[in-house]
């Protein structure tokens, strides 16, 4: 059955990788995750478009206790979502760098990584400059260093940054 896509999704396939690879059983709500009698529009944190509740198009699952690395084979696994607005991870216990891949999340408006336990290090990559329609990009957190790209200043949309409680250096690039 898993093999059909008519009866298993693709969503199901990248939705059962991503709670697996960030600890899923071990959340605070996972509320219908992996449920097979369940549509995964409403497994908690899934939100789905209004119109045809098929495509989804939200993840909010902040302050939920997930746990683990954001590395390039999640960002993978997250493209597959090609109606993906928002990400919200924030408040959880995500750890390593973000990836470069993190634009091939081409739709999103919001995406927030901001307050994780052991916070997110390195530097912010300059793909995020091809999230072209993000309005709120929230970074906040401890162990971003190195200097704020200046690419950021081409996201036009873009109306709250927060990069607060880093370790950034230099100044604030003029593009900003």
């Amino acid at each position: 059955v898993k093999d059909d896509q008519d009866l298993c999704p693709p969503e199901i396939k990248m939705l059962e990788e991503f709670y697996h690879s960030f600890k899923g059983p071990e959340w605070i709500n996972s509320s219908y995750w992996l449920d097979e009698s369940k549509s995964y529009c409403l497994w908690y944190g899934v939100v789905c478009d209004k119109k045809y509740n098929v495509s989804i198009t939200k993840l909010e699952l902040g302050n939920n206790g997930l746990s683990g690395e954001l590395g390039t084979r999640i960002m993978e696994i997250m493209s597959e979502l090609t109606q993906l607005e928002g990400l919200d991870l924030n408040g959880n216990d995500i750890n390593g760098t973000i990836p470069t891949e993190i634009a091939t999340l081409s739709n999103l408006v919001e995406l927030d990584l901001s307050h994780q336990k052991q916070g997110l290090m390195g530097q912010i990559p300059d793909g995020v400059s091809k999230l072209v329609h993000l309005s709120l990009l929230c970074l906040a957190g401890k162990k971003l260093d190195q200097s704020i790209p200046s690419v950021i200043g081409k996201l036009e949309h873009l109306k709250v940054l927060n990069l607060s409680s880093n370790v950034l250096s230099q100044s604030i690039p003029t593009e900003l």
